[in-house]
């Protein structure tokens, strides 16, 4: 499918956002997709997913969340930079000053939303989240929070999950998260915790882990990119986007 790259520009609470998005060239109303970046910023790499998304009939927006920052993307090389953008973007624990952030960014995620919503080839009844290590925290946080708006979310390797878990009580979204058995920054029994509380709340969703997989195994950029995985992980993606958003 033939594709469209734009600029729509979000009034986030601190500022102008300029975004680079995709959608297909077709006619209206498509469903939308909100692409949460990793650590390292709307670099190269979420650019792609946004485009493969909207070769997949969806209009893509990837917020960036970076957008009050003077260097707005990272290196994959530089882990200690980009940890420390995490930690100045999302709480680290649950203490007041921490969670200000969570609310923040989410606030800027909420305008990025509120924009694809307002997308003249958007059919905001149809709305999705797809983030991506730390952008698949914020992407679980949008799902719960924007439980009115949001109806399916996926989740790549999301992080710091599990202080927020609470919050899927309100969670009315269709839930996938896919994870890598070989990340150190996500233990399984993380994962086991987070399964095991949706399956209990009732909440739709979805857990796949791939066993010989690292943390950012989707992207072709890192050395721990994983083929195998990677395409899986498109096809469950996909087919659960289309599942929840038709």
């Amino acid at each position: 499918m033939q594709t469209i790259t734009e600029t729509v520009y979000v009034d986030a609470p601190r500022g102008r956002m300029s975004v680079e998005g995709h959608r297909p060239d077709s006619g209206a109303p498509l469903p939308g997709i909100l692409v949460l970046m990793e650590a390292f910023g709307v670099n190269s790499h979420i650019r792609s997913v946004t485009r493969r998304l909207a070769a997949e009939g969806y209009v893509a927006l990837p917020p960036e969340l970076y957008y009050r920052e003077g260097e707005r993307t990272l290196a994959y090389t530089h882990t200690d930079r980009a940890a420390d953008r995490v930690m100045r973007t999302i709480a680290l624990s649950d203490a007041p000053e921490e969670r200000v952030k969570d609310d923040r960014v989410l606030a800027d995620i909420c305008a990025g939303l509120g924009a694809l919503a307002e997308h003249p080839y958007v059919d905001r009844a149809r709305i999705g989240v797809m983030g991506f290590g730390m952008g698949g925290r914020l992407a679980f946080l949008t799902a719960c929070r924007q439980s009115e708006m949001v109806r399916a979310a996926v989740i790549f390797y999301g992080e710091r999950i599990i202080p927020v878990l609470s919050e899927a009580r309100s969670l009315r979204a269709a839930l996938l998260l896919l994870f890598g058995g070989h990340d150190p920054s996500i233990p399984l029994m993380h994962v086991d915790r987070i399964q095991a509380e949706l399956s209990y709340l009732g909440k739709t969703h979805d857990v796949k882990i791939y066993p010989r997989a690292e943390h950012g195994f989707f992207c072709e950029e890192r050395p721990a990119y994983n083929l195998e995985a990677a395409q899986d992980a498109w096809i469950r993606s996909t087919a659960w986007l289309a599942k929840h958003l038709a």
